[in-house]
């Protein structure tokens, strides 16, 4: 037997050196929940457990080679639930949690039908479908491993989405007469490959996160250019977009033919989500 707060000050120490204090700490803290079913309360109270679970040992192993904690857990937590995570798909960001609220305060239907395009872990329409039980709601990805986990989250939290496989560059939006049309496609130029974190660039999927630098804005085109056959007349527009292309990516949804193109900021004051509305 040992005690809560010996593990979690050798989890801690196991940590410090690769990460800051305040990040470390609560890493311990998930660490220990997560593989030992213990709560900040436990540890506070210097609870006696068993020694280090062999999986948690690993999971410092892997934390140390910089791999992102949520895969390590295999979860990660958007919009008040817990999704399934692997390498096969991105961590769910909290800008793409402001994309998510931009929609439910827009939407003005009972049972809007809404698309996600390359829905990855399925956290937006699972999250849309769960918020507003009415909608009807669809999401596509290219990536077969990708559509599995976002068909297992959509099970394990009871969410009705409907997803298939379709590629968006060659392939039309399968469903007509849509009130919403949503996609946090990839946008992160190569050449911006230098100022990311390893962790991100070691382990997140490149097919999710990355154009080629002469045609940036190549899924904007693609969506928006399809969005204008299957969003009804008067149908909304949303896009996650990269910062350093804000104007870029709104003109193009303009000069496509959308009214009322919006650029709206995140909380951290960055230009990072798009709106626009389908003309009749």
């Amino acid at each position: 037997m040992d005690s809560s707060r010996k593990i979690y000050s050798h989890i801690l120490q196991q940590l410090g050196a690769h990460f800051p204090k305040g990040e470390a700490e609560t890493m311990a803290f998930w660490l220990m929940d997560h593989f030992m079913k213990l709560s900040r309360k436990d540890i506070l109270m210097n609870t006696e457990v068993s020694d280090l679970p062999e999986a948690l040992h690993d999971a410092l192993l892997r934390l140390q080679n910089n791999e992102p904690i949520q895969y390590v857990l295999g979860q990660a937590h958007f919009y008040g639930h817990d999704f399934y995570v692997t390498e096969a798909v991105l961590i769910p960001r909290r800008e793409t949690e402001e994309l998510v609220y931009l929609i439910l305060k827009e939407n003005t239907s009972d049972h809007p039908k809404i698309m996600d395009i390359g829905t990855g872990s399925g956290c937006i329409p699972i999250t849309l479908s769960l918020e507003l039980p009415k909608a009807e709601v669809s999401a596509v990805d290219i990536s077969t491993a990708a559509l599995a986990i976002a068909k297992k989250n959509a099970e394990k939290l009871a969410a009705r989405v409907d997803f298939c496989q379709v590629d968006i560059l060659t392939q039309p939006i399968p469903i007509r007469q849509l009130d919403i049309l949503v996609s946090n496609p990839p946008y992160v130029r190569k050449l911006e490959k230098k100022a990311m974190e390893a962790h991100v660039l070691d382990y997140e999927p490149h097919l999710a996160l990355f154009v080629e630098d002469e045609d940036p804005l190549i899924f904007y085109r693609a969506i928006a250019e399809k969005g204008l056959v299957a969003l009804k007349v008067g149908g909304r527009l949303y896009f996650e977009i990269n910062e350093a292309l804000a104007e870029e990516t709104s003109q193009l949804v303009t000069t496509i033919g959308y009214k009322k193109v919006e650029i709206h900021e995140d909380m951290q004051g960055k230009p990072r989500i798009l709106s626009a509305i389908r003309q009749g």
